[in-house]
């Protein structure tokens, strides 16, 4: 009786197993390739322009033929919203990573940030300012304006420690 011819794995040979390195090298490689180009790729940029109605509209009409300045719309073909002079921060529309300008032509415009630029204080945004200021009772440096504390000793010794 033939004894009956099994084959595995193991008894592919020299080019089979070659084979699979090879490829496995190749899948490996184009996989590291992928994560360093979407790594690479911004997280968070966004722009986005609003045009909406101006603030006041108690203005009468001969003030506004006296103030008027012509100004290019969004249909002008040589339009560039970059061109408009900002007017004034729109505090109201903060959030913790936006600001919203007032632009000269009534238009809005809102800038994302890709980090926290805000901190939220009795129900308002208000800026983030992690310049240090010297604290003369404590003899250390702290955080001017923030959510939260970091307190830094004047010297860094052992016994002395960075407190949040």
């Amino acid at each position: 009786m033939k004894q009956p011819i099994i084959i595995d794995h193991h008894s592919i040979g020299p080019a089979g197993i070659y084979f699979n390195v090879k490829l496995r090298k190749i899948v490996i490689i184009i996989m590291t390739v992928l994560m360093l180009v979407t790594s690479a790729l911004p997280a968070k940029q966004v722009r986005a322009y609003a045009v909406d109605e101006p603030l006041s509209e108690e203005i009468t009409e001969q003030e506004q033929e006296e103030k008027q300045i012509k100004y290019k719309t969004t249909t002008d073909p040589d339009f560039d919203i970059s061109e408009v002079e900002i007017v004034a921060e729109v505090i109201d529309q903060r959030t913790t990573d936006t600001k919203t300008f007032l632009k000269a032509d009534g238009s809005y415009v809102a800038v994302l940030y890709g980090d926290v630029v805000h901190y939220l204080d009795n129900g308002k945004y208000l800026d983030i300012d992690n310049s240090l200021v010297y604290n003369e009772s404590s003899q250390s440096y702290s955080t001017k304006a923030n959510s939260f504390k970091v307190e830094f000793p004047e010297t860094a010794e052992k016994d002395k420690s960075v407190r949040l």
